[in-house]
């Protein structure tokens, strides 16, 4: 007669991988509550006020900005800001990262003299020169928070910007 075997349990789950299934799990559920943030929310860094920095659209660095609409990226504060002419007499500092996607203003941003818009080339999203929200993402998502503005002194030639 054949020997009858006993039911045998399921083989030990090795601790490490009921460790890693437990941890995923844990991150999923941590996670959860930053699902609405923008993208800018999680790693934009907020630069240290009262940080200068000077500039003179004559000099070969910023040479850009002898053109209304153009743009000059100055890192000031641990933050990327981008300068844009927008006419004549005047150029404005914006966060240099759409808020919307952290697309780079200073590589698809444009200015548009005649509708005082900075529009980003990645969903069209448009932000007016002092960082209203003038129109949302093309997409159709919703951006939560205006881009950070920064003051500026401008003489028409040489300037100051301040965080």
């Amino acid at each position: 007669m054949p020997e009858m075997l006993a039911p045998t349990a399921p083989p030990a789950q090795p601790r490490r991988e009921f460790l890693c299934k437990f941890g995923a799990l844990a991150g999923t559920a941590a996670l959860a509550p930053l699902a609405g943030c923008e993208v800018s929310e999680l790693h934009t860094a907020k630069p240290a006020a009262g940080i200068q920095a000077a500039f003179d659209v004559s000099a070969a660095e910023f040479k850009a900005l002898a053109d209304i609409g153009g743009k000059h990226k100055v890192k000031l504060g641990g933050q990327e800001i981008l300068l844009v002419r927008a006419s004549k007499t005047e150029v404005f500092a914006i966060q240099n990262l759409c808020p919307h996607q952290s697309c780079p203003l200073d590589g698809v941003g444009s200015w548009s003299e005649k509708d005082a818009v900075l529009t980003c080339g990645c969903h069209a999203a448009k932000f007016s020169k002092d960082g209203k929200i003038v129109a949302q993402p093309a997409n159709g998502d919703t951006i939560k928070a205006p881009p950070q503005v920064f003051k500026v002194t401008f003489d028409g030639t040489k300037g100051t910007v301040t965080t």
